[in-house]
């Protein structure tokens, strides 16, 4: 692995070699809907190592030897030791975070428009390093921000449309009904007790949370009130509310589709640990198949990377996945996805 830094403008600096020992103990992570971080230590007597290469928001990119780039984001906090540094990182979609919307800065229109000028706005200002990738949700949105951080707006825009967004390592915004690609025909997770030879799965964990079930919802802004019920949510847990005050809200349809996207079951994610052998050609937001049967739990499901996680230990890395088993309006294929669901929580 390679760490090249780079000053905030993404003029290079310098680069840490791997092969060289100029770095141990990396780690970096890449999430749908929010961000990722990043973690490494150098020595301080590496010459490499300056307050100016290891600078706060110091732009990092992570790549394989080739030069694959895993992974991008800036510095935030350093822990200094007697001979060791501890660099901490987030993903370049923190830049966005610590940029704010405008005073009453109102966005009428589609999704994908007003996530652009949004981006627009704050790249023209002083460029955050994203530029725009996909954005192709086009359902429209009527949303007012004050002094709002950018990222969560973009992130208020999405939950009003139920669309996903990401910052990927091409440092690119994406903004989709799902993002990344389905890869459930080529890629497969797998343990299964009966053929123990073709198991890539090291561990897998799933947690069933009822504390986060919503059967219905109560929202207003200022002026409006919106109440939207879950009917098979509430069938099935019976009368389980929340309420929350989304100001941002400018007409009653962006408010019931807020309001109505609180709602949500079982809060089911499965975590699994793959075997150093996966080859590393998955990403955040990518689909994939999962087959697992242990003899308690048989499930045979295409299930979306939430979350991917990667630690380098001797030169390998170790991968870990968070799944999301409730992505709304998912790929048309996956019809008999909330049945899998269900036959699962019941077997947990």
């Amino acid at each position: 692995m390679i760490i090249n830094i780079y000053d905030k403008d993404f003029n290079k600096l310098t680069t840490l070699l791997n092969s060289a020992s100029d770095f141990n103990d990396l780690s970096y992570s890449a999430q749908v809907n929010g961000n990722g971080d990043a973690s490494f230590t150098v020595r301080i007597d590496n010459a490499k190592i300056t307050a100016s290469t290891i600078k706060h928001y110091n732009k990092i990119e992570i790549t394989d030897q080739d030069g694959t780039v895993r992974w991008v984001g800036v510095i935030v906090a350093k822990t200094i030791e007697l001979d060791l540094i501890a660099v901490k990182c987030y993903g370049l979609a923190h830049i966005i975070d610590r940029r704010l919307t405008g005073s009453a800065e109102v966005h009428n229109g589609q999704a994908n428009t007003e996530a652009t000028a949004i981006l627009n706005t704050i790249n023209a200002t002083e460029d955050t390093g994203v530029d725009l990738g996909t954005l192709d949700v086009s359902t429209a949105v009527n949303i007012t921000f004050e002094r709002t951080k950018a990222l969560q707006a973009i992130k208020s825009i999405c939950e009003a449309v139920g669309a996903q967004f990401i910052v990927k390592s091409d440092r690119k915004l994406y903004l989709q009904a799902i993002v990344g690609q389905d890869l459930s025909a080529s890629i497969f997770f797998r343990y299964e007790k009966s053929r123990p030879e073709l198991a890539n799965i090291l561990q897998f964990k799933v947690a069933d949370d009822g504390k986060s079930i919503i059967s219905k919802s109560y929202g207003k802004n200022n002026t409006l009130t919106s109440a939207q019920e879950d009917s098979a949510i509430k069938t099935e847990f019976g009368l389980l509310e929340d309420f929350n005050n989304y100001s941002e809200a400018s007409d009653q349809t962006t408010l019931d589709n807020l309001t109505a996207n609180n709602n949500q079951d079982s809060g089911i994610s499965p975590t699994i640990a793959l075997s150093p052998t996966v080859e590393d050609n998955f990403e955040a937001g990518d689909v994939v198949q999962v087959i697992l049967d242990n003899g308690f739990i048989t499930i045979d499901t295409p299930y979306q990377i939430l979350e991917k996680s990667v630690r380098i230990v001797n030169a390998q890395k170790l991968i870990t996945v968070k799944l999301n088993l409730e992505v709304k309006d998912f790929i048309e294929d996956f019809k008999n996805l909330k049945k899998n669901i269900e036959l699962l929580s019941r077997a947990i």
